[in-house]
């Protein structure tokens, strides 16, 4: 009797085992809200910081759109981000919102898009040494309605 009830009690352990491993392991396919896509910032390079130079200050975002499982393809075929507005603050906390490139979408999983991004008019021509420091933060959508969100620090010097 005693050997039975031993087997019994390690069964009942080895499936609720199982069952803690299978809930710790959840995937986005398990959360139906979730978005498949995170956006990682890859590069980021800054142009016309010379007060000579007639164009803006402009930075230059490179990113790619990741599968959150970390496989190599997302679970819908159809998955893809769209930024829907763009939300600047800068260093004295004046904040700008515009809206976003909608229509333009990002495949998951894909690598090297870019957004440009204008930093500081130069009229009037800023003085050397003046200082650029801004946070953006990018709000979205995957193509399945789910929520998706990017934020970045930028910082430069306009140079003589």
């Amino acid at each position: 009797m005693s050997r039975v009830m031993g087997i019994k009690r390690l069964a009942v352990a080895a499936i609720l085992a199982v069952a803690l491993f299978g809930t710790a392991c959840n995937s986005v396919g398990n959360k139906p809200d979730w978005s498949e896509a995170v956006i990682q910032g890859t590069a980021l390079e800054y142009s016309g910081q010379s007060a000579a130079d007639p164009k803006p200050v402009t930075a230059k975002i490179t990113f790619a759109v990741r599968d959150r499982n970390q496989s190599a393809l997302s679970t819908s075929l159809l998955n893809a981000v769209e930024f829907t507005s763009i939300t600047v603050t800068d260093a004295f906390g004046a904040t700008v919102t515009t809206p976003g490139g909608q229509g333009i979408f990002y495949p998951v999983p894909s690598t090297g898009n870019i957004i440009l991004l204008d930093l500081l008019d130069k009229t009037p021509v800023p003085l050397a040494g003046t200082g650029i420091s801004e946070h953006v933060h990018f709000d979205g959508r995957d193509n399945l309605g789910h929520h998706v969100e990017f934020d970045i620090d930028l910082g430069t010097v306009v140079t003589a």
